[in-house]
C-alpha cells in the first residue's frame, strides 16, 4: 500500500484558514440575525403597549371622565398591570390631562426609540413623539 504524502501531513494551512473563516462569517450572520430578530420583536411589543394604553384610556374617557382619570393605575386596572411593562423590564408612566395625556417610556434601545418614534408620528393623535436619553414620549390628543 502506498500512501500520499498528503493523506500523512493532514489539512494545509490554508484549508484551516478556509474552514474558520466561513464558521466565521456563519456565526456572524447568525449574530446579526438575532439582533434584528430581537430589536423587531421589542419594537412589536412597544407598539401593542402604545395600543393597550390607548384603549384603555379612550374606555376611560368615554365613561364621562374625559383623559383627567386616565392615570398609570387606572390603565392598568383596564389593560393588565402587564401592560404596562417594556420588554426590557421598565415601568411606562403615564400623565393624565383633561383632554389628553402623555406617556413616557424609559430605557428603550436606541434603535428601538427611533423607530418607535417614526411609527408614532404616522398617526396625527400622537402629539409631539421624542425619544431623548433612551425615554420615548407622546402626548395622545384625540382631537388632532
Amino acid at each position: 500500500m502506498t500512501r500520499s504524502i498528503r493523506s500523512i501531513l493532514g489539512a494545509t494551512l490554508l484549508e484551516v484558514m478556509l474552514v474558520l473563516s466561513i464558521v466565521g462569517l456563519i456565526i456572524l450572520m447568525s449574530v446579526k440575525y438575532y439582533q434584528s430578530a430581537t430589536t423587531s420583536s421589542q419594537i412589536q411589543q412597544v407598539m401593542g403597549i402604545v395600543q393597550a394604553i390607548t384603549a384603555a384610556a379612550d374606555n376611560i374617557a368615554a365613561s364621562g371622565t374625559g383623559y383627567a382619570s386616565a392615570t398609570s393605575a387606572n390603565i392598568a386596572s383596564i389593560a393588565g398591570a402587564g401592560a404596562l411593562k417594556t420588554p426590557w423590564g421598565a415601568a411606562v408612566t403615564i400623565t393624565a390631562g383633561t383632554t389628553s395625556y402623555t406617556v413616557s417610556i424609559p430605557s428603550a434601545p436606541p434603535s428601538v426609540c427611533s423607530t418607535i418614534v417614526l411609527k408614532l408620528k404616522v398617526n396625527p393623535k400622537y402629539a409631539s413623539p421624542t425619544c431623548s436619553g433612551g425615554t420615548i414620549s407622546y402626548t395622545y390628543n384625540p382631537s388632532s
